[in-house]
């Protein structure tokens, strides 16, 4: 079971510096400090499976280059097979269009 401490004090004097009186403050201090108490001891480890680890970004990260790295080389063979077909094409094009008006 993991514990998170925080200045309960500190957030005490925050607050009735801003104008909360002694009894608001301590209550609300004592409510914020027992929700996180709540919420800390009700969590599972199992609900840990749907976060992700800085290890697990950086694999992403790593995964993401890696695949841009591969679409670039397919967008430059798509490219040299497009301009493989067209030019041979536009320039029996021009031949025809030269050759039907002589």
């Amino acid at each position: 079971m993991a514990a998170i401490t925080f200045d309960t004090l500190r957030i005490n004097n925050n607050l009735k510096a801003r104008g909360f009186t002694e009894e608001q403050a301590a209550v609300l201090t004592e409510t914020v400090q027992e929700a996180i108490k709540f919420a800390v001891d009700t969590h599972e480890p199992q609900d840990l499976d749907g976060f992700a680890t800085k290890g697990d970004i950086v694999e992403v990260k790593n995964n993401i280059k890696e695949s841009s790295a591969e679409l670039r080389t397919e967008i430059k063979e798509v490219r040299y097979e497009i301009l493989k077909w067209m030019i041979p094409l536009i320039l029996g094009l021009y031949g025809l269009i030269v050759f039907k008006n002589f």
